[in-house]
């Protein structure tokens, strides 16, 4: 799964549950999206620095009377020189695919943020990256999904796939069919060992939630070499399937906040 997309997630989640009163201390820097991040860092459109980590912003937003924060999509940036690459295939590259900013809601004046990466050359090597977070004072909201919604487009994109995948590329028809199984089987759970389990602590998402988490996980398929950029059919099946998945990733996110 695209990495940029379970960190907004995380923090979105985390946020949320903080906001609402309950302990999130040790998220940052312990929460498995963080693993390859060495900073997460908040600043307005000057540079000018607002919180030096997660907890520190959650705790900036709390004093901004903000009662929570959401998902908010506007469209890919398109690269230069390339305008007409499909949005699936720009998310393969760092900071590519469709745009996600944090919308607060709740404070007198609601705020957007746009997380971007950075990278680091210096030692650690393990840790290269980081993320420096900017507040976008004059960009207008976009799309705020709902998580059912998205759902139901979600188990309607993969049959269309698994009918494509079928046709030699049998590995990506199993992601796929799990997926569904996931989706559709209420007995169906998680490993109880490896990543994103902890969601269900710092997001605070449920046995269903998880169920969905797990789909997404399966059925995204995007990225670089040996993904479905790489081998898979471009087409109208692919676009619909990368346009779900992005909108359950931002419906998980925006159930954790009760407006």
């Amino acid at each position: 799964m695209n990495g940029a997309r379970l960190r907004d997630m995380a923090v979105i989640g985390a946020a949320n549950r903080a906001l609402a009163g309950a302990d999130v201390s040790g998220f940052w820097p312990h929460a498995d999206a963080f693993g390859w991040l060495r900073a997460y860092r908040f600043v307005d459109e000057a540079g000018a620095a607002i919180a030096d980590d997660p907890l520190a912003w959650f705790e900036w937003l709390a004093r901004a009377f903000v009662r929570g924060v959401r998902v908010s999509i506007g469209p890919a940036e398109p690269l230069a020189g390339a305008p007409d690459i499909p949005e699936h295939q720009l998310s393969g590259f760092l900071g590519g695919g469709p745009v996600w900013r944090f919308e607060t809601v709740g404070a007198a004046k609601p705020t957007l943020w746009r997380a971007l990466d950075e990278m680091f050359d210096d030692p650690p090597t393990d840790k290269p990256h980081g993320v420096c977070c900017v507040r976008l004072d004059g960009d207008a909201p976009g799309r705020t999904p709902e998580m059912q919604a998205a759902i139901a487009e979600l188990r309607a994109a993969l049959p269309p796939m698994i009918a494509i995948a079928d046709q030699g590329l049998e590995n990506f028809a199993d992601l796929f069919r799990t997926a569904q199984r996931f989706l559709d089987d209420e007995t169906a759970t998680w490993p109880r060992e490896g990543y994103y389990l902890d969601f269900e602590r710092w997001a605070g998402f449920d046995a269903a939630r998880m169920r969905v988490l797990a789909a997404v996980t399966h059925a995204w398929v995007f990225g670089g070499m040996g993904s479905w950029n790489d081998v898979g059919p471009d087409g109208p099946e692919t676009e619909r399937l990368f346009a779900a998945l992005q909108d359950v990733c931002a419906g998980l996110a925006n159930s954790t906040f009760a407006p």
